[in-house]
């Protein structure tokens, strides 16, 4: 997945290309002056995972005055597996213009062979940043983040 624009670009991938390979988000941005990797946290999920069972997916951007916070979460459909990161603040943001959004960029690299299927996509915007995740759709995975479907 990437998120990015004239001020740089956030991904969250599977590195390094090998069968065993965990997620992997970074934020880059001359605006920052950096490249940061994130602090991963919960279960360690593999491309073996998501080939078991559907994965889903999620990647954040809050900005909040001139603070930046960029979060990712990744949960392995039907398992109790969740890994999460974040960049944690960054200062000086003046803005995140969005042109680029590959929700699903299916592209491999070197050991990833087979098929690639993605069941939908969803995005939004909420006006503050209060740390929401977009979370499970009723239709597939039979909750939502707020509990029960209707």
């Amino acid at each position: 997945m990437e998120i990015g624009g004239s001020w740089g670009q956030f991904q969250t991938q599977f590195w390094p290309p090998t069968a065993d390979a965990t997620f992997n988000t970074h934020v880059c941005s001359d605006q920052f002056g950096h490249c940061a990797n994130f602090s991963m946290s919960g279960a360690r999920i593999t491309v073996q995972d998501c080939k078991d069972h559907w994965c889903r997916m999620e990647q954040c951007v809050d900005l909040s005055g001139s603070t930046a916070n960029f979060r990712t979460r990744v949960a392995v459909v039907g398992t109790s597996k969740v890994q999460s990161g974040e960049s944690g603040p960054i200062q000086g943001v003046t803005s995140l213009p969005l042109e680029v959004m590959w929700i699903g960029n299916l592209y491999r690299e070197i050991v990833y062979t087979g098929s690639r299927f993605f069941s939908h996509a969803m995005q939004t915007h909420w006006p503050a940043a209060n740390g929401e995740w977009i979370g499970p759709a009723c239709e597939v995975e039979g909750t939502s983040e707020w509990g029960a479907c209707p």
